[in-house]
């Protein structure tokens, strides 16, 4: 901009807004303005301002305050809009995940307890409790490379006792899942009987393995008789080992069913429940309501700011952990227009985020999705990857987790040979 009066104009091509009409210049006859800050309305002291007017009934149905709250993330700088405060920013943030302990157990509120103890009686006063490990990443342990840093959060579900239990001769344990998939994390309960036998069943037009249920028998065979089945079933402590020990009331599924099958039924129809709140009822933090964003889940880039992608569970290999990662300067990530994909990183990026989930143990290693999608093997070099081996994040690696190298060279080298010699790698 040149001199007093130079001004760029931020230009819109929303239907019926004029962006040619002459750009209001400030009254040279008023001295007024904020006091000690403004004269003539220009600044007194050196410096850039920046001032953004949306006319609504111009633009749109543009809400800028709900997408500014979509997308801010750790900001350097305070934001505000209309005088207020959005968000923290990233030093305010990462202070508070600092002044958190690195492992802390939480357990349920009292109401939840209550809803325990009435869905799973068996063990009651055996409550779960939660498990919450906070990691920086802005540690120098973890200063993989200048411009990354970030957090990692993991829950875990522990019981004072094995949340184990028997009805009659048929064992119970309790299985737990964290989702943090949704803008509010959950975790659910279901109790399992370890001795199942599956059998195939049709589902959908398609055969699959699943246990028999007893709501199922009902609705085939009639309430009735299945209802004087169980009557009879309920006398015996361990499964009936023959027809006659049960009698006529076995005759209309004789023909269908084992009795193994239809005896662990019953039992599971008592012992199979499900329970599932919001992770909220552990009264823990969470890093959404430190950074004071909702779009924090599971995984999340953000660059400078502002949130580039989330979401991105397929690395994941453990349910119940969000990581949020902040990229600085020159590692800018290529985006979808809508802002909520990433579709390119710098080889350097990816391979520095690698090394940090596979330390902390949250690679889908099984599958090795990340290295397949994320890292795209079939677009680099071998003159890249002696850069990537000689930098920072490669002396790093190779100082911390010396395997990965080795890991990672075989599958670029298997990736190479596909290209060059398709049929014979795959043999």
């Amino acid at each position: 901009m040149k001199g007093l009066s130079g001004y760029y104009m931020l230009k819109s091509q929303a239907e019926d807004h004029i962006f040619e009409s002459p750009l209001p210049m400030p009254d040279s006859g008023d001295a007024g303005g904020q006091a000690g800050v403004e004269r003539y309305g220009y600044r007194i002291k050196p410096g850039t301002s920046v001032l953004i007017h949306l006319a609504p009934e111009k633009l749109g149905a543009l809400d800028l305050r709900k997408t500014v709250k979509k997308y801010l993330c750790g900001a350097k700088m305070p934001v505000y809009y209309n005088g207020n405060r959005i968000r923290r920013t990233y030093s305010e943030a990462m202070q508070k995940v600092h002044e958190m302990p690195g492992e802390k157990i939480y357990e349920l509120d009292l109401e939840t307890k209550k809803r325990f103890d009435e869905c799973f009686s068996a063990i009651r006063g055996n409550y779960p409790k939660l498990v919450q490990t906070v990691i920086p990443l802005d540690t120098e342990e973890n200063q993989i490379l200048a411009g990354i840093s970030g957090v990692i959060v993991k829950h875990g579900i522990c019981f004072e006792h094995r949340p184990q239990w028997s009805a009659k001769d048929q064992i119970y344990e309790i299985k737990n899942f964290i989702d943090c998939s949704k803008t509010i994390s959950r975790v659910k309960f279901d109790s399992e009987n370890l001795r199942t036998t599956l059998v195939w069943i049709k589902e959908n037009g398609h055969s699959v393995l699943s246990p028999v249920e007893w709501k199922n028998l009902k609705a085939e065979y009639g309430f009735t008789k299945t209802e004087a089945l169980g009557e009879k079933m309920e006398t015996f402590e361990k499964c009936p080992q023959s027809p006659s020990q049960l009698g006529n009331v076995w005759i209309p599924f004789s023909k269908d069913l084992d009795i193994p099958i239809v005896w662990t039924a019953y039992i599971n129809d008592t012992n199979i429940k499900s329970l599932g709140f919001d992770i909220d009822k552990y009264r823990c933090m969470s890093l959404s309501s430190i950074f004071e964003n909702t779009q924090l889940m599971e995984m999340a880039y953000v660059y400078q700011g502002i949130i580039a992608d989330y979401g991105a569970r397929d690395y994941f290999a453990r349910d119940g952990s969000i990581a949020v990662f902040f990229l600085e300067g020159e590692w800018k990530p290529a985006v979808e227009a809508s802002r909520s994909k990433i579709v390119d990183l710098p080889l350097k990026v990816r391979m520095a985020i690698y090394a940090i989930l596979n330390k902390y143990d949250l690679l889908d290693t099984e599958h090795g999705r990340y290295i397949y999608k994320l890292i795209k093997w079939e677009l680099i070099t071998l003159e890249e990857w002696r850069l990537i081996r000689n930098s920072s994040v490669g002396q790093w690696i190779d100082r911390n987790q010396k395997k990965i190298l080795k890991k990672l060279y075989r599958v670029l080298r298997n990736s190479v040979a596909i290209l060059l010699f398709p049929v014979r790698a795959r043999l």
